[in-house]
């Protein structure tokens, strides 16, 4: 996927959505703060490989890239912030096309 995204004319690929609340059990100590420091909110997903403040659109939404998974997802999965962990689990996983903007 990697290599897909930084091609110029691939921008839509196939992904695995996951969602997050900030929670410190379900995050870190710091669970309102993202990867480089940015506090996430509606509109943050995660991504391993797409640099920071990226845009990208799922489901005719648009999300900013503010935040890293767990270095065992790779570049195809996302994690989609979320207020409650009652909207994280009931969102659940999914297989939904990303578009790179």
């Amino acid at each position: 996927l990697s290599v897909i995204l930084c091609e110029k004319d691939s921008k839509q690929v196939n992904a695995i959505i996951s969602a997050y609340a900030s929670l410190p059990e379900l995050t870190d100590s710091t669970p309102t703060i993202g990867a480089w420091g940015d506090k996430v909110s509606e509109g943050t997903i995660a991504n391993n490989c797409l640099p920071r403040n990226t845009k990208v659109e799922v489901a005719g939404k648009i999300y900013t890239v503010l935040d890293r998974m767990n270095r065992r997802y790779d570049c195809t999965h996302f994690d989609i912030w979320l207020p409650t962990r009652e909207e994280a689990i009931n969102f659940g996983r999914q297989s939904l096309e990303i578009k790179v903007l």
